[in-house]
């Protein structure tokens, strides 16, 4: 905890804890949120969709089954990836 000088002490006693301190945080930031708190994902813009796509890359690598071997939000990751390349919206 950081050092307080005597005349912020004197204050902190008139008034009372500050309301970080009352919720037990101590200053502290929050957490990370989970990602399912993570706002939606929002389309391209319309100037990179119509960018020409170079050769080699009009299509993106097939997507494997998951096999719970490697991380699962990568997964995701190269699904919602396909899926923006398809111009599919909603949920998964």
């Amino acid at each position: 905890q950081r050092r307080r000088s005597p005349q912020g002490l004197v204050l902190m006693a008139k008034q009372g804890p500050s309301s970080s301190q009352s919720r037990g945080n101590h200053g502290h930031k929050s957490p990370t949120p989970p990602h399912d708190n993570d706002p939606p994902r929002r389309s391209l813009s319309k100037e990179i969709m119509r960018a020409p796509i170079p050769a080699g890359f009009e299509r993106p690598p097939p997507l494997g089954t998951y096999v719970g071997k490697t991380d699962p939000d990568e997964h995701i990751d190269n699904i919602n990836a396909i899926l923006d390349f398809r111009m599919v919206s909603g949920a998964i």
